[in-house]
């Protein structure tokens, strides 16, 4: 309600409650390679006009990734028959919490009516330990292979009173390769399958294959399919005395895509189809709900950078159109432009790029968050209005160490409006000052 004048005067449901969260992962890998060592490639210099978002920036694994692979290749050389071996470790404990001392039998519904104490108190843990083994190979432009194998067993309680031991064991297998390095056909098939317990007969299956064209930009069209068993908790849930346990059906999800890119003028353009199946989702009470009846949904995506010497606009824009709005609830428009200004400053040894976000998306009846099982609900009360929000913000990067500031939903209070909704009864973050830093080291 924008009438307040403060947030600290609008009543909630929540005044007692708090969630606490824990999460302690340890993660190891070792690799090794053989293969014939032929010669280095010098390691280029990255383009002024590259087009990462503000969010790749501050976090693009990908360009990690292959900053990584060409060191990689400064320091063994280039192979020209060769295999990667690799087993990684993983051990990790999870708790999360939930504590409402003086519960609101309203808000919880059902889950109040289970209480066998005055407070309200969920507990869930769950302790971890994974390993995978793959090895990964090219022959030459046209072939890559991976091949992985993983297991996992998590053992995890709920409730301080039930706890079960769930297994993982999944195969996975891809093979990409292209003819040309920045014209030809390219393609990827990726396939995986999982062998125990409750996710038995899961697997998927995508297939992306493209064409790209000396002046006429790339083609590609996209297929996939998964089939997989709905997250734990929808099937198992124990918190006092109310407790569910069902045999839900596997989710089935296809999708194909057409999508076309001119790199050379910074434009890409997309139509997507979905077909769901089996559906599982969080009813109006916050129970679980499985749709036994498909639902589709058609999105296109446009994106294209402007630039002029050291400016640029870049902008994504979508709509997405759902069959039956009932159980998916989405923005039919939605969009990001960011205005920047970007050079290379001190003799070119440092990156900096000033600029601004504009996000905003149409009326839509969003979702509701319940912490008992950290889903969202369909909830039918209220909408979810229009609102845009904006940021500005100042990235700086060296080699591998990059440095943001940011200043968050700048525009807070400019059009009347003391803020908006992320989510039903969930007001989105006030004016806020981000600062962070990113270094990478590497011998």
């Amino acid at each position: 309600d924008t009438s307040f004048l403060s947030k600290q005067l609008v009543e909630v449901e929540l005044g007692n409650a708090e969630n606490k969260y824990r999460d302690i992962l340890f993660h190891a890998r070792q690799s090794f390679r053989l293969g014939k060592k032929l010669t280095a490639q010098p390691l280029p210099k990255p383009p002024e006009t590259d087009s990462l978002s503000l969010a790749d920036r501050m976090n693009d694994s990908l360009a990690k990734n292959n900053l990584i692979d060409t060191l990689q290749n400064l320091k063994n050389g280039s192979r020209k028959l060769w295999l990667d071996f690799y087993h990684e470790l993983d051990a990790g404990i999870e708790r999360y919490e939930l504590i409402d001392p003086i519960p609101n039998a309203g808000y919880y519904g059902m889950f109040y009516d289970a209480l066998i104490s005055d407070t309200l108190q969920v507990v869930t843990k769950k302790l971890s330990l994974g390993n995978k083994f793959g090895f990964h190979t090219s022959f030459g432009k046209w072939l890559n292979l991976n091949v992985a194998a993983a297991y996992s067993f998590h053992s995890l309680e709920q409730d301080l009173l039930n706890t079960v031991n769930i297994q993982y064991a999944d195969i996975a297998a891809e093979i990409s390769g292209k003819t040309g390095d920045s014209t030809g056909l390219k393609y990827q098939f990726s396939a995986a399958y999982s062998f125990l317990d409750y996710n038995q007969n899961d697997h998927r299956a995508r297939a992306v294959v493209g064409y790209a064209f000396q002046k006429a930009g790339a083609f590609f069209v996209e297929v996939s399919y998964s089939s997989a068993q709905p997250d734990w908790l929808f099937s198992r849930f124990a918190s006092g005395d109310l407790n569910w346990n069902l045999n839900l059906n596997q989710q089935t999800f296809f999708k194909t895509a057409v999508s076309y890119r001119i790199p050379k003028h910074n434009l890409h353009a997309s139509v997507q189809f979905y077909h769901l199946n089996g559906l599982a989702l969080w009813n109006e009470n916050r129970l679980p709900l499985q749709r036994n009846t498909a639902q589709q949904a058609l999105v296109f995506e446009l994106r294209k950078l402007f630039r002029i010497r050291h400016f640029g606009f870049d902008n994504i824009l979508r709509v997405q159109m759902v069959s039956d709005k009932t159980y998916l609830r989405y923005p039919v428009y939605w969009g990001v432009h960011t205005l920047f200004y970007e050079r290379y400053i001190l003799k070119g040894s440092l990156l900096a790029r000033v600029g601004m976000d504009i996000r905003y998306n149409s009326n839509y009846r969003g979702y509701g968050y319940f912490p008992v099982t950290g889903g969202f609900y369909l909830q039918n009360l209220e909408q979810l209005t229009y609102y845009p929000a904006m940021d500005i913000y100042i990235v700086f990067k060296v080699k591998t160490a990059r440095l943001f500031l940011k200043m968050q939903h700048l525009n807070q209070g400019m059009f009347g409006d003391k803020g908006y909704f992320s989510a039903y009864k969930y007001a989105a973050g006030d004016r806020s000052f981000r600062l962070g830093v990113s270094w990478m080291f590497l011998d």
